[in-house]
């Protein structure tokens, strides 16, 4: 019983500890999918502000110098990397300009663009872990007036923020502690009542292994703390009691 009583204390803290944990990053998952929507959706809101006010076409050659100089407002206010990609996935214009000569300009792959293409609301994420920590990359269509596709915004290596893994790792210390003091408690609870449930099982069995027709049997004293136990003691000193009986009519038996 108290074996059984402490399996079921831990699996039951390891459930709870389970659940908690998933809980958590099913939280932090959501936080930070939502946190990249909200940095495209005021980006996109200015980038569209922008657009509707300009006098030049929206070719690619425009929308170069369309955001020459607005990108980087966008980027600080938003405190985001910002690329701007022609449809065929080609680079346009970025916040981050490479003082360095770069061999190639960064393109978007023929995969990412026909996933762009291929959603209901026109985007796509794409995460990836780089030393441990999460990142986010965003990609969305771009729309001119006439909601006619005219180029793609990408918001490179957004990081997770880590307050939820931090109020995780923080919430599992204080859950560890709480458990362990629980379990600890437990034990001497499981223990304690394991004891005074097999205390009299254990008395009874002795005294039953020690019953004999041929020798007086003493009758076990019993309390009103457990009821079902109690009931074994009342049939175990009646059969005493009977056994006794059939001693002395055995006994007359023989003399007569």
């Amino acid at each position: 019983i108290f074996l059984s009583m402490i399996v079921l204390i831990i699996a039951t803290s390891l459930l709870l500890i389970t659940i908690s944990i998933f809980q958590y990053k099913s939280v932090a998952k959501e936080y930070n999918q939502k946190r990249i929507e909200n940095i495209e959706f005021y980006v996109k809101k200015q980038i569209n502000y922008i657009l509707s006010n300009t006098a030049f076409p929206l070719t690619n050659d425009n929308i170069k110098l369309i955001f020459k100089d607005k990108i980087h407002e966008i980027a600080d206010i938003q405190n985001a990397e910002i690329q701007i990609y022609s449809l065929d996935g080609s680079l346009l214009k970025s916040s981050k300009e490479s003082f360095a000569v770069a061999t190639q300009s960064p393109i978007i792959s023929k995969f990412i663009l026909r996933l762009v293409s291929a959603s209901i609301d026109k985007r796509f994420v794409e995460v990836k872990t780089i030393n441990g920590i999460k990142y986010r990359s965003s990609y969305s269509l771009i729309k001119n007036k006439k909601f006619k596709p005219i180029g793609i915004l990408k918001l490179p290596n957004v990081p997770d923020d880590g307050y939820y893994e931090k109020k995780l790792n923080s919430f599992l210390v204080s859950l560890t502690q709480v458990y362990a003091l629980m379990i600890a408690l437990a034990f001497a609870l499981a223990y304690f009542i394991s004891s005074f449930i097999t205390k009299p099982i254990y008395d009874f069995a002795e005294k039953l292994r020690e019953t004999s027709l041929n020798q007086k049997n003493e009758k076990i004293p019993f309390s009103a703390k457990i009821k079902e136990i109690n009931m074994l003691l009342i049939a175990y000193n009646r059969m005493t009691e009977e056994l006794e009986r059939n001693a002395i009519v055995l006994a007359q038996n023989e003399r007569d």
